[in-house]
């Protein structure tokens, strides 16, 4: 059988064929290959774009130091600037003053948001938003540009709800860490040796600071009102 095959082969019809079916590999590899490249520069194109578009969240954080207040904040936790960032609210609302939320009034749009920055601020006190019946959610509209000036808009729910139960056990790595930096710059002090630059905070000063915050909140609450 494999003689009568290389015999056809050698004929002018067997030529013709091999010739024939020569091409249309040829061709289907072709085809895949150009299927290939459009689906890597596709991907690549996707890559580049990713590296260098902002993405814009809005979430509520609680206070780094103090026991009680919730910030509002703005993330950029894309790869890249983000420009003209506005924010706005969409729905929910109608119970921030019985709940004395200060929700922030954006007259100006944010120039810029750099990558892995981030913009926050008082909003409220945990308790007197916790207090029944609890405030409601809400959903914020975020918008901003990008480096090719293209606009990006979405929105976000915010649900007080998932800091329920939210608490401190034990002290502060903070304070702890404060205190041992306070008792080695102490003791080096009394080596006769020049003072360490360091910023210590006591539990005594963090009261304080808490006090202060409280008089700023309770200043804005009646300029809000005035």
């Amino acid at each position: 059988m494999l003689a009568t095959v290389w015999e056809f082969l050698k004929t002018s019809e067997g030529a013709s064929l091999t010739t024939a079916l020569s091409t249309v590999v040829l061709t289907v590899t072709t085809m895949v290959y150009a299927w290939l490249t459009a689906i890597l520069a596709r991907e690549n194109k996707l890559l580049r774009k990713a590296g260098t578009e902002p993405q814009v969240v809005a979430y509520l954080t609680p206070h780094p130091r103090i026991i009680g207040p919730l910030q509002f904040a703005l993330a950029n936790v894309g790869q890249g600037p983000a420009f003209n960032v506005r924010f706005r609210l969409v729905s929910g609302g109608h119970d921030f003053e019985k709940h004395r939320v200060l929700f922030p009034k954006l007259t100006v749009p944010l120039t810029v948001i750099p990558q892995g920055d981030r913009y926050e601020t008082f909003i409220g006190m945990g308790p007197e938003m916790f207090a029944e019946p609890r405030l409601e959610p809400f959903t914020i509209e975020v918008s901003y540009r990008d480096l090719k000036k293209r606009e990006h808009v979405q929105k976000y729910e915010i649900d007080v709800g998932q800091f329920e139960g939210f608490g401190r056990a034990g002290n502060n790595p903070q304070e702890e860490l404060a205190r041992a930096a306070r008792d080695i710059v102490g003791e080096m002090q009394n080596w006769r040796m020049r003072p360490l630059p360091v910023e210590t905070v006591t539990r005594a000063e963090l009261r304080q600071e808490e006090q202060e915050f409280a008089e700023q909140v309770r200043r804005r609450r009646e300029g809000s009102h005035e």
